[in-house]
Parts: structure tokens; sequence; C-alpha cells
């Protein structure tokens, strides 16, 4: 199922690209009002009227009946051409390849990854040791077959998230789609056990958003009823939900407008504390965010509306900017990185934003990760890869150096363990080249008081 939506998708977008026009341009001149399948008789609408505000409708019987006859034109199209066998057979060999890295994500000492193959088309969540996964064979613990789950309830899952509760807790929210909907069935998942947990955390089939406070609060946003979704069908309102209590009844901690896109909630938990910030999305490109105390008290966060968050860090808050930023006599250009202090905040001061990364000539920013002691910046500099470490100093200026990692090809660096007490954050490098096989390196960098480098412990 999942290796046939990309194939075709794939294809689909080979196939387009010898046509001079647009799929959306194409899709509109295929099907005016009162041609095609699932089309409304033109003849209904106003001379003046948008010909084909019904597609706006996206759930209406007129609009799946288009998209259904478009799906079967452009499937029997892509199977129809000779070169499609061959195309398929060569897209899952890759897909499915068994020799390929296993990517996942550091948390409490282990490597989590998701991983589909000709066994697993649905996808297998499952966990290695971190010293086990730089093995050429890593020790595998699988905590979540979604086949075997879709088969025993008779559902198409697909896993479309994973949110996990704050450490040491081993639970996490599980979100699942039927079919690759927007609309996800969240549950609450016991990793120790690899068990859903009897009577926890769960919500039935919705566009919702959840996100931990603590291993027994949830901040919850979903369908609860009329005026709970805004007009976009995404949370309006968000609710604080703790453990064994109804969420109907439960508190709300914050309101979008109707008009907005959706209302939504980042938690960070760092060493320096826990850090709650809700906001409301007013486009796709523009949110306003508020700091939100445990006593419930919102605090703005006074980035442009523009700026994109991107994490909590050394007792900032950090956005990149996408468009220039005037702050007094003084102009941050779009691209740049920049931190708020949570004091400032707190204290509605209008304090000045300290600088993290400026934009400079042929550079971007790829990649912002937070680890317990460092910001880790991916940078991509003339198409060749580069990852700064950033940490603060006492007058919470920003300091940096570049980790001597391969410069050849694109890199991603990813870091965890941000409740850990150990001595190092845990890191991993993911390294591709066009030219060449990619590679993942696992290590470690050391905290306060030494050199501050990556030492390497393996790499695949």
């Amino acid at each position: 199922m999942t290796a046939k939506f990309f194939i075709l998708a794939a294809l689909f977008f080979l196939s387009v690209l010898g046509h001079s026009c647009s799929p959306a341009v194409r899709a509109k001149k295929a099907h005016p009002p009162g041609d095609g399948p699932g089309a409304p008789d033109k003849a209904q609408a106003p001379a003046d009227a948008d010909p084909y505000l019904w597609l706006e409708e996206i759930e209406s019987a007129e609009a799946l009946g288009w998209a259904r006859h478009e799906n079967e034109m452009t499937e029997k199209r892509l199977i129809g051409d000779a070169r499609f066998a061959d195309l398929k057979k060569n897209a899952l060999d890759i897909l499915q390849a068994t020799d390929r890295i296993p990517f996942g994500r550091i948390r409490g000492g282990y490597v989590y990854n998701f991983w589909q193959d000709e066994s697993h088309v649905r996808g297998l969540w499952r966990r290695s040791p971190l010293a086990s996964y730089v093995a050429p064979e890593p020790a595998w613990e699988d905590l979540l077959d979604v086949d075997a789950l879709a088969e025993k309830e008779g559902e198409p899952w697909v896993l479309a998230a994973i949110t996990p509760a704050p450490a040491p807790s081993l639970r996490c929210m599980i979100s699942l789609s039927r079919g690759g909907k927007d609309a996800t069935v969240k549950r609450e998942l016991d990793v120790a056990t690899r068990t859903f947990v009897d009577g926890g955390f769960a919500l039935p089939e919705a566009k919702s958003e959840v996100a931990w406070v603590d291993a027994d609060t949830l901040i919850v946003g979903t369908d609860f009823g009329p005026g709970s979704l805004t007009d976009s069908g995404y949370p309006r309102v968000l609710k604080l939900w703790r453990r064994g209590t109804d969420l109907a009844a439960a508190p709300v901690v914050y309101e979008a407008a109707a008009s907005d896109v959706s209302a939504f909630t980042l938690t960070s938990f760092a060493p320096g504390g826990k850090t709650v910030i809700v906001g409301r999305a007013e486009t796709f490109f523009e949110s306003a965010y508020a700091l939100r105390d445990d006593d419930g008290t919102l605090h703005p966060v006074a980035f442009p509306k523009s700026s994109e968050l991107q994490a909590v860090c050394a007792d900032q808050v950090l956005a990149k900017l996408r468009q220039p930023w005037q702050v007094g006599q003084r102009t941050l250009p779009a691209g740049s990185l920049v931190g708020l202090s949570i004091a400032d905040i707190r204290a509605h001061r209008d304090a000045a934003p300290r600088v993290v990364v400026l934009p400079e000539e042929r550079t971007t920013i790829q990649e912002v990760v937070a680890t317990a002691d460092r910001l880790l910046v991916t940078l991509l500099r003339n198409v060749q890869g580069e990852v700064r470490a950033y940490r603060t100093g006492t007058n919470g200026e920003w300091t940096s150096e570049t980790l001597a990692l391969p410069q050849a090809g694109t890199l991603s660096a990813f870091g965890a363990e941000p409740m850990s007490s150990a001595a190092h954050d845990s890191v991993s490098e993911r390294r591709d080249n066009a030219a060449a096989p990619g590679q993942v390196a696992a290590g470690a960098l050391r905290r306060r008081g030494d050199d501050g480098r990556a030492a390497r412990s393996g790499k695949r």
C-alpha cells in the first residue's frame, strides 16, 4: 500500500514533466462546471461565480467523485505506459532494500526507527540500544507492528505520528490514520510493555493536536463539538486534560479565531525546565506565539508573525526569520536565526533578540536541533553540508564552533537526551552524497568544561 502510493506519486510527477501546464491547470481544463463525473451542473451557477468553487467542499460527493475519476485516469495512464513495470521494480528495490540505513532518533540511550519493507508494508516501529546501533547488525526490539495491528483490527492503519512523554516516562501518544487521512485516532502506548494503556489517554478520529505537559497531563485540541474547529477544519480550542478526568470538562487554556488555520502547542523539556508554548496559525506562513505558565498565564512571544519557531535552548526561544525584522535601528535580515530570553518574555520586557546565525552569501540554514547543552545548526554552503554547535555564555550571547565532519555532500545532525544527566549529548549525523552511499555516524558532544568536539563512537 505505502510503496504503491510512493511509486504512483513519483511516476505521476515524472509524467507531468513533459506537459506544458501544471496538474492544477490541467484539472481545470479537464472538468469545467457541468463536465466530467461529479461536477455540478453549470446552469445552476451564476454567470459571475467562481466555476471551481465546488471543489472547496473537499468531502462533498461532487469533489470526491471528481478526484476519484482523476485518480482512475492517472493510474490507467501510468500503468499503461511501457516503462511502468521497470520503473515500479526499480522503485520497490530501493524502497525495500534490506541494506539501507535505518535512520532514527535517539532517546534514553536508544535509537528509535520506523522501518518498512516487503514484509512490513505499513511499517514497524522499533528501537536498538545506541551501542548496538553502530554495530554491523543492530539488535532491534519491536515496539509496534502496524501491519499486525491493521490486520487484527481490520483497519487500513497508517502511522501518522509518535509523540513521546517527557523522560523518564516510556509512554507516548500514537497517531493512527485510516488510509493516510489528516484525521487520526490517538492512543497512549506503553513502550516498556509494548501495549496500549488500558484506560489511558485516547482520542477518536479527528484532526487533533496533542502535546505533553507532564507524564499525566496533555494539552489537547480536537473536535469538541460545534465551534471548536476553525473554518479550515483544524482545532480552534485547546484544553488541559489530566489523566483520569473527563475531557469534555477539561479547562480551556487557549483559543484561536475561527478564521485561523489552527491552534497548536509546542513543549520543551530541557534541563533548565519545562517550556510550554501555545499559538495560532493565522495563515500557513504567519503565526502568533505565547508562553504559557503552569498557572495559565500567557506571555506573548514578540517574534514577527512570519517567523518560524525552531527550538527552545539555553533559556531562549529560537526562531528563523522568513522576512527582515526591524529591531530599533537594526534590521535583522531574512534567514537569520534569533532568540528571545524566556525571562524577558515572562517579564514582558522589550529586549533585543539574541542573534545566533546571520545569513551568509551562498549559505542557508537547513536544520536546527536543541540538545541538552547546545544548539546544533546544519548549514548548506555551496551545496556542501556544515554543522555548527552553539552555546551561550553568562551574558546570553551565542558562540559557535564548526564540528570536524566531512564536508562532501549534505549533512543532518540530530540530538537527544535533553533530560539526561550524562556527561555528553548523544548525537547522530547523517551524511548524503549524490556520488556515494549515505552514512550515519553516532557519537557525543561533551558538556561544558571540555573541548566540545564530537567524539565518534561508530558509523554505518
